[in-house]
This record gives structure tokens, sequence and C-alpha cells, in this order.
């Protein structure tokens, strides 16, 4: 059942794109062949490899969390990201959103070794 009132329907994820441009090739999170399911892009204009990356720009939480909301409004259940590095926001818009966010594979990293919170830093 649909519920709501917008122009389409049928996207269950949506990603979180920096604002890079290279070839994404099959397999990558930013080609959408990489799906057998529908999915939806919102790029983060003012996110850049360099600013997110080096800078772990704080400025760009706000950004990120605006377009997760407008990923919402257009029907995702869940949000993920391009980036990796946007594992320092992840507990921000996790809490800012509804939906469940995976910002990067490293959040897995307790489930897979339960026991990494006794590793010495």
């Amino acid at each position: 059942m649909y519920y709501g009132n917008r122009t389409n329907y049928g996207q269950a994820i949506g990603i979180l794109m920096l604002n890079t441009n290279f070839p994404r090739i099959p397999g990558d999170i930013g080609n959408a062949t990489t799906f057998s399911f529908p999915v939806v892009y919102k790029i983060i204009e003012t996110a850049n490899a360099s600013n997110v990356v080096s800078l772990g720009a704080v400025e760009l939480l706000e950004p990120f969390i605006k377009g997760a909301r407008e990923l919402i409004t257009q029907g995702v259940r869940a949000i993920t990201t391009s980036c990796g590095f946007l594992a320092i926001f992840h507990r921000e818009l996790a809490a800012a959103v509804d939906v469940p966010v995976f910002t990067s594979s490293l959040i897995q990293a307790r489930l897979v070794y339960p026991h990494s919170s006794r590793i010495k830093r």
C-alpha cells in the first residue's frame, strides 16, 4: 500500500552523494545499475572529496541532514551514503531522521568483532 502525495514511488533506498565527477562503474554505489531495485540519489552540492575526507567539515552536517530529509519526502525507507568518511556524522544523521541510516560499513565493526571496545588505542 502506498501513502502520501508524491510524484513517484518505489524507491526504498536513498543515497546521499558527495559532489564528485568520476566514472561510477556497475558495482559502485553511484551507479544505479548496481542495484536490482530502484534507488534515489541526492547530491550534496557543498560536499566534495576534499572537504569531507581531508577536513571532516562539520559545516556539512546540516546539508546532509537536509538531504536525508528530502529523500524521506520522496518515500525512501532507508538512507546510505557514497562515502565511508561520513561515518563521523552517523549518530547525528541517524538521530535527525526516522528511517535507518547506514553511513559506512565500518559501523558494523562491533557486530563483526563484539570485543572491539576492549581494543587498546
